[in-house]
């Protein structure tokens, strides 16, 4: 009876320590819960912010034109091109698409488009020209619409502001590397841009990630 008792006993003992337990547990939780979320705000915020100080940054080192000069800048993050006057007035602003990877090019065939400050180097007729992109459908006829703007890209050759014969791409990332506009853009801009202007091309958040993981 006395042994019957005593297991009873601790048995007892041993559910109200379970319970103790559980109920601590989830107290525990109860607390931690807020403080975490207020964490992950916290390190969100901080990404954030520095996001769009590099951004900010890099606006600012490569959006260095000479006083009284109409330029071109491109946003990876819009997905837009914009002709500015020699006052900072918008000329022109047209939806583009550009690489279909992220981050700034490094090599011939990583379909990056480069991020920096560049300048025209030519203006090429290319309503001949043809491209096979290599996804099953062949050579492609005016491919690069009526006009390529060329770029000098210190490294990389063959990169440019052009027209396009799917014109349904414009606004997302799908190029080798170009940035694509409408064909009825490319020969509005083509009228009002000259060899020596300068084009800015500024990265998304989403490339700043990409070229930090390439470090």
């Amino acid at each position: 009876m006395k042994r019957m008792l005593y297991r009873m006993h601790n048995h007892n003992m041993e559910e109200d320590s379970s319970t103790s337990s559980a109920l601590h547990f989830l107290n525990l939780k109860k607390c931690l819960f807020p403080i975490v979320c207020c964490m992950l705000f916290t390190i969100s915020m901080h990404t954030n912010t520095m996001m769009a100080q590099m951004a900010k940054d890099f606006h600012n080192n490569s959006c260095l034109v000479a006083d009284n000069s109409e330029y071109i800048s491109i946003s990876k993050e819009t997905m837009t091109l914009k002709l500015f006057d020699k006052n900072g007035e918008i000329l022109l602003d047209f939806p583009v698409a550009c690489g279909s990877n992220y981050g700034n090019k490094q090599k011939t065939g990583d379909r990056r488009t480069p991020e920096g400050r560049f300048y025209i180097s030519e203006v090429k007729d290319a309503s001949k020209w043809v491209h096979d992109f290599h996804d099953g459908k062949g050579t492609i006829s005016g491919a690069y619409g009526p006009w390529f703007i060329r770029l000098e890209c210190p490294g990389h050759s063959g990169i440019g502001i052009h027209g396009t014969h799917d014109s349904k791409s414009i606004g997302t990332r799908c190029t080798e590397g170009c940035v694509r506009l409408t064909n009825a853009n490319i020969t509005e801009l083509k009228e009002k841009v000259s060899v020596g202007m300068i084009v800015v091309i500024e990265p998304s958040k989403k490339d700043i990630i990409a070229n930090n993981g390439n470090r």
